[in-house]
């Protein structure tokens, strides 16, 4: 079914955060999501005490999520990984009730969405290149 759970997680980890199309999540995606966020945050501009702030971020959200997530302990977040995660840490919980590095991992993607900062993600936060 094309909008199952399954189908959606893919989805979102494939082209969200697996930034070098590998088809796992690691240590090298964080740090390439700092980039993104510190070029989107400062529209094009990326300071590097910023980019600074936002590698440290990146790299100790990493940790607390292959924490969660990483079961092998092999370095790579598998999608099925990734999504036993989610079902263990957060499904039937209240947002307030996730793990820390889960909250923050989707704010901090939300974030990029909402280009605006109006604090939400909606048509005019889609540019499409022609």
């Amino acid at each position: 079914m094309a909008y199952s759970w399954d189908n959606r997680v893919d989805f979102v980890v494939r082209y969200m955060y697996d930034i070098d199309n590998n088809g796992f999540l690691d240590q090298n995606d964080f740090l390439c999501m700092a980039v993104r966020a510190c070029v989107v945050e400062g529209k094009g501009d990326c300071s590097s005490s910023r980019l600074d702030d936002y590698k440290k971020l990146m790299t100790n959200l990493w940790d607390e999520i292959s924490a969660i997530a990483d079961d092998d302990k092999d370095g790579k977040i598998s999608n099925q990984e990734f999504k036993d995660a989610v079902k263990k840490t957060c499904v039937g919980k209240k947002y307030e009730e996730f793990p820390q590095a889960m909250r923050a991992f989707i704010e901090s993607n939300f974030k990029l969405l909402d280009i605006d900062s109006d604090g939400i993600v909606g048509v005019k936060n889609i540019v499409i290149a022609v």
